[in-house]
């Protein structure tokens, strides 16, 4: 049983679980739009001087776009 504290079910709907340092796995990673998946990586990044909502409105949309596009329609 993975550890909620380490991974979580990647976001991509592929059924992987991936590292919490990590918001989905590479192959679900690569079909986030590119826009989206800087937003991510510039909020995390920032993290400590922008503070967490930044990152977590980069997430949710990211979480978004998965819901709205799944494997089958990319």
């Amino acid at each position: 049983m993975p550890d909620p504290m380490i991974e979580h079910l990647c976001p991509g709907r592929c059924g992987k679980q991936v590292p919490n340092r990590h918001l989905a796995c590479p192959p679900c990673w690569a079909r986030l739009p590119r826009a989206l998946q800087e937003d991510v990586t510039r909020a995390y990044g920032r993290r400590r001087q922008d503070g967490a909502w930044p990152h977590i409105q980069a997430v949710s949309k990211a979480y978004a776009w998965y819901r709205n596009n799944t494997k089958e329609d990319t």
